[in-house]
């Protein structure tokens, strides 16, 4: 799939995510469905929250790292006066699943500052008939101000690309500051509804 940069860059920084309809085919849905659905699968509860993360030992995906997200985030931390770079080769894709059952959730938080500060979240279930509930939900901090919060749409197979840190953003008054944005999913009232995460550690 070929991704419009110069959009999503747009969305990313107006809104602090970015949309990608139908990022996964129906195949490669399916492909991680049969990881997430096999006997055994599944980890520690996830934290904060609660659900089950999956192990996805042996996959790869080393080659789908896109260096457009480091090149953005060094932008964001020039803009913001930080002095950390992140380089533009050398960082890896880290996939976990995560299923939440009826009565899990995720609360709302952000990165933890040891990967690159944007995440890729794709849904694998399909809303209304796999489960119900379970939106994935954004809440943007500003500055004296209530925080913002946005219930994203997806449906299967669908990915929202967004910032785990903070980015550079203008107020009224043509100020700059640093804006966060929280990220979780809201309780699934029922079914089960998966997830596939992807993280960018920077690794040497």
């Amino acid at each position: 799939m070929t991704l419009d940069w110069p959009a999503l860059t747009r969305s990313l920084e107006d809104d602090g995510y970015a949309l990608l309809p139908g990022l996964l085919d129906a195949g490669t849905v399916q492909h991680w469905r049969r990881l997430a659905e096999a006997p055994g699968a599944g980890l520690a509860p996830p934290e904060p929250g609660r659900g089950e993360w999956i192990a996805t030992a042996g996959t790869s995906f080393a080659d789908a790292y896109p260096p457009e997200l480091a090149g953005l985030a060094n932008r964001w931390n020039e803009a913001l006066g930080e002095a950390h770079r992140y380089p533009l080769q050398g960082i890896t894709v880290d996939a976990q699943l995560c299923r939440l059952e009826a009565g899990d959730y995720l609360n709302l938080h952000q990165g933890d500052g040891t990967t690159l500060p944007l995440r890729i979240a794709i849904l694998l279930s399909c809303p209304g008939q796999d489960f119900s509930g379970g939106e994935f939900v954004v809440t943007e901090q500003r500055p004296r101000m209530q925080s913002r919060a946005t219930v994203l749409p997806l449906r299967q197979g669908d990915a929202v690309l967004f910032s785990t840190g903070r980015r550079p953003v203008r107020n009224s008054l043509g100020q700059l500051y640093g804006a966060g944005l929280k990220h979780g999913t809201s309780r699934v009232r029922s079914g089960q509804r998966l997830s596939l995460e992807l993280d960018f550690p920077a690794r040497h």
